[in-house]
């Protein structure tokens, strides 16, 4: 672990946003998106690599948080014209 993120803890306290994505199933772009905004918890900043508190981001995914995200809905097409 680089030393500017000494204070992030022992590896197997924490996890990357590849394995945040990986485990939800967001997209990269809503995965980054999210732990930048704080939606999802845990987020450690090191330098430009972003690692994620294990029990943080496992308590929120049990529903324990009441900020969890959803990944946005498709947009539904409404009032067509008829092909008459």
């Amino acid at each position: 672990m680089p030393a500017d993120c000494a204070h992030a803890g022992p590896e197997d306290l924490t996890m990357t946003a590849r394995d945040v994505m990986r485990i939800t199933g967001f997209s990269e772009n809503f995965t980054y998106s999210t732990l930048l905004d704080g939606r999802i918890p845990g987020r450690i900043q090191c330098g430009r690599r972003i690692l994620v508190n294990r029990a943080a981001f496992e308590g929120w995914l049990a529903g324990r948080s009441t900020d969890a995200p959803t990944a946005p809905e498709a947009p539904t097409i409404t009032n067509l014209p008829d092909n008459d």
